[in-house]
């Protein structure tokens, strides 16, 4: 039966706003250089900043310790918003006494549970008399962190803006001083001295111990070295200074835009935020609606952070706001969202090693509150403000490489745009930060060119505050569902339908972001996936259980793509697999591998960071659980399916991306075979299909509110157990089986993640293949099966253009059971897996995306397995 894909849709990004005003629209195209790699984000981009006071028991009205394991409220609000780093310093590191060992063993228990890396400041305050021993202090306390948190510490602080010196050092401290009197600058280079005491004393005991500094606080040249006319800041004059020292993780900057907001009213400071003159100015000035002066981004990169990578070091802003203190209905109201997403995105596409937002218990600027704020009696029910679903946004679009946008804007509204991705996925955020108070309110037409990028599905989410052109309300969504402190975040994506030839539209609301995600034509079928670099990676076990993996030790696009590999070894001792285990990918885009065990457990293994290292085998319980699946969810967290010793399959999912797992639970009512698929829809639900004892095919999804729907079945036809799935460009998912006939069937959506057509085998017979046969998708979307026959011969069909199939294809032999796998390299080319007689592996690749067959070559690997104990 020919089906045929939409050639054009586009999709007016009004979800959720069906009642809000309809503005004026204005044109614009994003074009986007897919095909160039700039530099990916670091892991833990996204952070927050607290003051050192916030370790000790009952500050700021809370009851007992604020970090801890039990604070399981903070814990989910961190996982949820996609939080990685948490600096701990501010003034209070210079003023107040040193937390206790005790303080510290809560706040790295917290850190521990919600998987965060900290840069943990300790004291360089130099009064003559009262601390003597204060290096020796310090290096107690490194010492003490570095022997007991070493894997959940990014780094040390000294000190904190020593530029801005009088606030937190003695008069007459002889260790920090002014050589010239009423010049910050000149106590610059007693400071260096001075660090680098801190540091040597340190080190005597904890030579591994890396630091951040000098954390200068300044944002004009006020403090420039050596003096405000012909100077440096001491940003870059540090990261020139320690360059070669080895002892830097970051060079480090804070930077409160706005400054001090002075009498400034919401509305002026919401204006000032949302306006183009702090993303594009580049000198220091004033409003541009308020009275207090502003730095705009451009002006900090040039002159302070754009200098310091030629040092060889990477920069950080670990203490960033609006303003300082804040203003009230602006800074806690959904602006600031639109505000934080567009601040992250400038600073990662410049090349920040991260922005850490500081959370000063409780002012207006802060990311997470308490509710009520202030708190009647004791601090509680802690919430986030707008800003928080702004770091949210940033964390679906934030992972990979920045890469080029160009736009074409020609009534010049208010709207930014940048891109980040892979070879596999994009993401194209967009703010429109037109609003009605600066009488620019404008919905944006955009037209996306993802140039390189021409066949991909598409689906987009919002971040609104449910009134398009005001942007003053205390309320945001993403998604169109909250973010909560006890629960995993539960939006969707929309589905987007571009066209085959490279384009897709959407509306983007006034004070609205859209994030819209293009997904690569390809299916990855089996233990295989694709690195963020682009590189292949398969997997497969041999007879003793021992897990074995090959990398493509190259991402390029010419014909030796592909040819070269690292060759088989051993992924890890310390699991035995009893079968084949199942890989995907997470949301910041490093690989996760899931085996069952001999101890009748599921193990896990992930890479420490994008095609990186791994971090060894973990336990993650299911006993008996067997036949593995995962997938990603909406939000990026990761489910793992197999089949429990009842014939039931159980599952577990993580509890945000990245981040710790649930129990196991199952989705009782049927008995499902080996050979069951797991999908994910265009929204983002998982959808899972399977065959049970009388060969009855069926269907169970996720529902919005984070359940299922229960089993269904899909009837009309009886097909053995192994199923094959795919998704179609426009969202459609397609399943195949096969009879006991060996003829193919299939069934596909009628509309994305919508109800099913029923089964037929029109356009796939001609040829009867056994159970476990594979479907890939060539680089413009096409299906394309792959099948064995009962004498042991490859053969594969695949659709034609206009929807309908063409012949069967014999593609050679090779063992008698081959366990099919397949992959799309790179540039799209399909890559088959299979085993030989004598038990090595074998590949078979496309010479060019949707092209001829290049042959069967030996993939070596003597013994291994792709699919042991599924059959």
């Amino acid at each position: 039966m020919a089906r045929k894909l939409s050639l054009r849709t586009s999709l007016t990004l009004l979800a959720g706003l069906c009642c809000a005003t309809a503005f004026a629209q204005s044109p614009v195209t994003v074009s986007i250089d897919t095909t160039s790699q700039g530099h990916a984000i670091p892991l833990d981009f996204s952070g927050l900043s607290f003051e050192t006071g916030s370790e000790r028991p009952n500050n700021a009205g809370t009851a007992g310790y604020f970090f801890s394991s039990s604070n399981t409220e903070l814990i989910t609000l961190f996982r949820n918003l996609g939080l990685k780093n948490l600096r701990m310093g501010g003034g209070s590191v210079d003023t107040e006494a040193a937390p206790s060992n005790e303080a510290i063993d809560n706040l790295f228990a917290f850190a521990q549970a919600a998987v965060v890396k900290v840069i943990y400041s300790v004291r360089m305050l130099n009064t003559r008399n009262s601390l003597p021993n204060l290096k020796a202090d310090d290096a107690a306390i490194v010492q003490y962190v570095q022997k007991n948190y070493r894997a959940n510490i990014h780094g040390f602080s000294i000190g904190n803006e020593p530029d801005w010196h009088n606030p937190y050092h003695t008069s007459g401290d002889p260790a920090l001083y002014e050589t010239t009197s009423g010049i910050p600058g000149t106590a610059y280079p007693s400071y260096l001295a001075d660090w680098r005491d801190f540091v040597t004393t340190i080190g005597a005991s904890t030579p591994e111990a890396l630091f951040s500094g000098p954390d200068t606080g300044a944002y004009t040249s006020l403090t420039y070295t050596p003096d405000a006319s012909t100077g440096v800041s001491w940003t870059q004059q540090f990261a020139s200074d320690e360059a070669h020292s080895g002892m830097v993780a970051n060079v480090t900057q804070h930077f409160y835009v706005g400054g001090s907001p002075g009498t400034d009213t919401a509305q002026q400071a919401i204006d000032d935020m949302l306006s183009a003159n702090w993303v594009d100015d580049t000198q220091i000035s004033i409003g541009p609606q308020g009275s207090s002066a502003y730095t705009p981004y451009p002006w900090l990169y040039n002159n302070n952070l754009g200098p310091v990578p030629a040092s060889g070091l990477p920069y950080r802003l670990t203490e960033s706001n609006d303003f300082v203190g804040g203003v009230a209905g602006a800074s806690n109201a959904f602006a600031s969202a639109l505000w934080t997403l567009d601040y992250m995105h400038w600073w990662a596409a410049h090349g920040a090693a991260g922005v850490n937002f500081h959370n000063k218990q409780w002012i207006l600027t802060d990311t997470i509150v308490p509710d009520p704020n202030p708190c009647n009696a004791v601090c509680g029910n802690y919430q986030t403000a707008p800003k928080g679903y702004g770091m949210k946004a940033f964390n679906f679009g934030g992972h990979g490489y920045v890469k080029p946008v160009t736009i074409s804007n020609p009534d010049g509204i208010n709207l930014t745009a940048y891109a980040v991705g892979d070879r596999q996925n994009l993401y194209l955020t967009m703010i429109n930060k037109t609003h009605s108070s600066t009488n620019d309110i404008a919905d944006a037409r955009v037209t996306i060119y993802p140039n390189g990028f021409s066949s991909a599905s598409a689906a987009s989410m919002l971040l609104t505050d449910g009134s398009p052109g005001d942007a003053s309300l205390l309320t945001a969504t993403l998604g169109e569902a909250s973010i909560t402190n006890d629960s995993r975040w539960l939006g969707h994506w929309t589905p987007l339908n571009p066209d085959l030839g490279g384009s897709v539209t959407v509306t983007v609301p006034s004070t609205t972001a859209a994030i819209v995600k293009l997904h690569r034509a390809g299916n990855y079928v089996g233990p295989v996936e694709l690195n963020e670099n682009g590189a292949l990676e398969v997997f497969a076990t041999n007879a003793a259980g021992q897990v074995f993996h090959n990398v493509q030790d190259t991402a390029g696009g010419s014909e030796s793509h592909g040819a070269r590999w690292s060759g088989w070894s051993k992924l890890d001792d310390g699991v035995e697999s009893k079968g084949a285990g199942a890989v995907v990918k997470n949301l910041d885009n490093s690989l996760e591998v899931f085996v069952p065990s001999t101890s009748g457990n599921v193990y896990h293994n992930r890479q420490i960071a994008p095609n990186g290292a791994w971090n060894g085998w973990s336990d993650l319980g299911g006993n008996g659980v067997s036949n593995l699946n995962a997938a990603a969810n909406a939000d990026g967290s990761l489910s793992v399916f197999g089949i429990g010793n009842d014939g039931e399959i159980w599952y577990a999912s993580q509890s945000a991306p990245g981040v710790g797992w649930s129990d196991w639970s199952d989705l009782s009512g049927v008995s499902i075979q080996p050979g069951f698929v797991v999908g994910q829809n265009l929204d983002g639900r998982l959808e899972v299909l399977g065959v049970d004892r009388g060969l009855n095919v069926w269907h169970n999804h996720q529902t919005s509110n984070g359940g299922w729907s229960g089993w269904n079945s899909l009837s009309g036809v009886r097909v053995q157990s192994q199923l094959a799935l795919a998704r179609h460009l426009d969202g459609r998912l397609e399943v195949f089986g096969v009879d006991r006939k060996g003829n193919v069937w299939h069934n596909w959506q009628m509309n994305a993640g919508g109800g099913w057509q029923g089964w037929c085998k029109s356009g796939l017979s001609g040829q009867r293949i056994r159970p476990g046969f594979v479907v890939a998708q060539n680089s413009d979307g096409r299906i394309e099966l792959f099948g064995v026959s009962g004498t042991a011969d490859i053969w594969h069909i695949r659709e034609n253009k206009i929807g309908n199939w063409s012949n069967w294809s014999k593609l050679g032999r090779l063992g008698p059971d081959p366990e099919l796998v397949v992959a799309n390299t790179a540039d799209g080319r399909i890559q088959l897996f299979g085993t030989g007689r004598a038990g090595d592996i074998w590949t078979n690749r496309q010479t060019s995306p949707g092209g001829t067959w290049s042959g069967w070559t030996d993939f070596g690997g003597r013994g291994l397995e792709f699919y042991a104990g599924h059959h």
